[in-house]
């Protein structure tokens, strides 16, 4: 048995802080993650535009952003906001329909249509500064996504098309944001999709002649 796929993407929205004294590194962030579920079946969706999915079938289902643990958070700082998007995309075309029925309804299958699911956070994360080299230093900080599996092998975290992205300043503070970057990582007991943000510090008094 394959584990199910879970793509993931991480849009960091804008860096709220980078306090290298505290080693705390503050985001507004937004994931989201894209599964198909054989399970379900969806009735008539528009082909043209992302379907939302109302809240009354929402809470009938498992979501995998619900079992995330942001593994490196600082304990009592992460706030969710308290819109969750779900959606289904048609990419598939619908069964066959019977000719013998006499209401017609698209349907189409929850393996070939995923959902899709995403929700703004702002989070403060532990990030560990290494400021021996400073005022010339460079800096890695991490957002860890996991999910346990027990064993199970039942899904993986992975990489969506575009799997992080940043829109925001180049220029945060004391640091340029200079580059960012995705890893997965998938064993029997857990898988992680880790965001990786790589800073350097702005050096103001270079002499110049």
């Amino acid at each position: 048995q394959f584990p199910l796929p879970i793509q993931t993407k991480l849009h960091i929205i804008h860096v709220d802080m980078i306090n290298t004294a505290r080693m705390l590194l503050g985001l507004t962030i937004e994931i989201t993650m894209k599964w198909a579920d054989s399970r379900l079946t969806f009735a008539n969706l528009n082909r043209r535009k992302k379907n939302p999915v109302p809240k009354y079938i929402v809470d009938q289902l498992w979501l995998p952003l619900d079992n995330v643990i942001q593994e490196n958070a600082v304990i009592g700082k992460i706030y969710r906001d308290d819109i969750q998007r779900v959606f289904v995309t048609p990419v598939a075309n619908p069964i066959p329909l019977n000719r013998l029925e006499t209401f017609e309804e698209h349907i189409y299958r929850g393996s070939e249509n995923p959902l899709e699911i995403s929700q703004r956070f702002r989070v403060e994360y532990d990030c560990l500064f290494k400021l021996e080299k400073f005022p010339f230093d460079r800096q890695r900080c991490n957002i860890s996504l996991k999910m346990r599996l027990n064993y199970n092998n039942s899904m993986s975290l992975v990489q969506d098309t575009f799997p992080i992205l940043y829109e925001g300043e180049a220029k945060v503070g004391q640091f340029y944001v200079r580059n960012l970057s995705v890893m997965t990582i998938t064993d029997e007991v857990e898988t992680r999709f880790i965001g990786i943000i790589d800073l350097d510090r702005i050096f103001n008094n270079q002499i110049i002649w």
